[in-house]
This record gives C-alpha cells, sequence and structure tokens, in this order.
C-alpha cells in the first residue's frame, strides 16, 4: 500500500500526485506513524518547556518579593505603632512632669546665671 508523503493519506500504488492534498508522490512507499507527529510535540515541547519555566521563576520571585515587601511593611507598621504608644500613651505618661521640672530648672538655671 502506498502513502501520501506529504499528508500521510492512503493512496493508489499507480497514483502520481495524491488526491487529498495535491502533492506530487515520489514513488516510495511510506506508512503514516504517530512516531512523526509526537516527535513533533516532543520539538515543540523543548521549544516551549524553558520559557514556561522561566514564566513561572518570575512569578515565584515576583511573589516572594512582593511577600518581603509586605512583610518590611507590617514590621515597619508595627514598629511604629509600638513606638507611639510607648511615646505617646506609656513612657512619655510617666515621665512627662519630671522632663517638664528638668527642662524649666535648666532654663532658670541659665537665666539666673547671666
Amino acid at each position: 500500500m502506498k502513502y501520501c508523503t506529504h499528508c500521510g493519506k492512503q493512496v493508489k500504488e499507480e497514483a502520481v500526485v495524491c488526491t487529498e492534498c495535491g502533492c506530487q508522490l515520489d514513488g516510495k512507499t511510506t506508512k503514516k506513524t504517530s512516531a512523526k507527529s509526537s516527535s513533533d510535540i516532543n520539538s515543540i515541547l523543548i521549544k516551549v518547556a524553558p520559557i514556561i519555566g522561566l514564566v513561572l521563576i518570575c512569578m515565584g520571585a515576583l511573589h516572594m518579593l512582593t511577600s518581603l515587601i509586605y512583610w518590611i511593611a507590617e514590621v515597619a507598621h508595627y514598629a511604629f505603632d509600638g513606638f507611639t504608644r510607648l511615646l505617646g500613651n506609656g513612657l512619655l505618661t510617666y515621665l512627662r512632669m519630671p522632663l517638664i521640672e528638668i527642662g524649666l530648672g535648666l532654663l532658670l538655671y541659665l537665666n539666673n546665671k547671666k
């Protein structure tokens, strides 16, 4: 049995042109195999796989970077929030009067020195 070398369709032994695709037959009998199509798929995968890998690596790196930025922002938020609570409600509440008294005392001392 004879097969078209272009489209793989079965043709008559005496055919010179394929009736399906119109290509000229070279007279060789070849059988259509799925190995050719699987090799085409493999060659496509070999070309596309590195691109897909790079895209996935970039997506992972971008996610890691945004997570790091988010973590830094959260740490800064809690640190600033704790610092303002410490100064606003905690430490300065207890030190407000002594600091005012020390400041006034220094001003009075320096004023009397003149």
